[in-house]
């Protein structure tokens, strides 16, 4: 069960980690080409930067219910060595269920990496003595070879770059103003099948192993929902940096068959970006506010559930 609460709280991380390095970009230069090539352009530069800021907003609309997840987010790491990352996330989440409670939810990646987190519903659901947890992939019994073992191999900007570079078309529309600052408009396409694809391949041998298998029918999946090319906007300020992305995306496709009350399920999530290159200093907390997760019994666990449960 450890094991289980592990993967899901790494999970999220995951999916952040290449969004921001992936998104955070540069301005192309003039003459960079067509807007696919002054995206692709702008991304590899963001890599070299190496760090950013950014506050993000999340709103799900599900079955006429409304949920808002808001945050910031900034890393820093060396383009060459993606073991150096180094990323602070700090969430607002409403409560999601009943019983489930709410708050700010923060998450520290650091030394190689090791992951902190620190939420309300720690003490809840695990019965964590310490505001933080720690999650070591090298305690995990595989040598880290799955869940955080994976994001040295996803965070390295070169490999995500390539990834993106089949996986994209891009087209310039205008100019807008974000923060009082005039930034120039692109509507990118990414295909996520075939970014997908690629991303897997990004795994280390054991977890493409693992989740290699399952791909066929996961891709199947995202071309019967609809969701196998998501468009996405983006913006680039005047001083060569991406100001903002935003994505929304209809769920209908996954919903069950008449279960769209109240509406279409939809997902947006909107970044804006600062400090592209800016140092970022990220520290693990207090050792004596720390509990780790390999010291964590399954019963304890299990205790806290049960007893959680109405």
């Amino acid at each position: 069960m450890i094991q289980g609460m592990r993967d899901r709280l790494v999970t999220p991380l995951l999916l952040v980690v290449p969004l921001i390095l992936a998104a955070c970009a540069n301005a192309p230069n003039a003459g960079s080409g067509d807007a696919r090539t002054a995206v692709l352009d702008a991304f590899r530069r963001t890599a070299d930067a190496g760090s950013a800021h950014a506050t993000f907003e999340l709103t799900a609309d599900l079955q006429g219910r409304t949920i808002d997840i808001s945050g910031t987010a900034e890393y820093q790491m060396d383009p060459s060595d993606p073991t150096s990352l180094r990323e602070r996330v700090v969430l607002q989440i409403p409560p999601l269920t009943l019983g489930m409670t709410g708050g700010e939810v923060e998450v520290r990646v650091t030394d190689g990496p090791v992951l902190y987190v620190k939420a309300p519903m720690l003490e809840t659901y695990l019965h964590v003595p310490t505001p933080w947890l720690k999650i070591d992939p090298s305690e995990s019994g595989d040598g880290g070879s799955t869940g955080m073992g994976s994001m040295a191999g996803l965070a390295d900007p070169s490999a995500l770059l390539n990834m993106l570079d089949g996986a994209i078309s891009a087209e310039q529309v205008g100019t807008d103003r974000i923060d009082g600052a005039e930034a120039t408009h692109y509507q990118v396409t990414v295909d996520v099948a075939r970014a997908m694809s690629s991303f897997v391949g990004l795994m280390p041998a054991a977890e493409r192993q693992r989740i290699g298998p399952q791909l066929p029918t996961a891709l199947a999946k995202l071309r019967s929902s609809g969701l196998d090319r998501i468009p996405f906007d983006v913006w680039v300020d005047a001083d060569g940096y991406v100001k903002r992305t935003q994505v929304s995306i209809d769920l209908s496709g996954l919903a069950p068959q008449g279960q769209t009350q109240g509406g279409a399920p939809t997902l947006s999530m909107t970044f804006t970006f600062s400090d592209v290159g800016a140092p970022v200093e990220v520290e693990p907390p207090p050792a004596d506010q720390v509990t780790d997760a390999a010291d964590l019994t399954p019963s304890s666990a299990s205790t806290s559930s049960m007893a959680s449960s109405p």
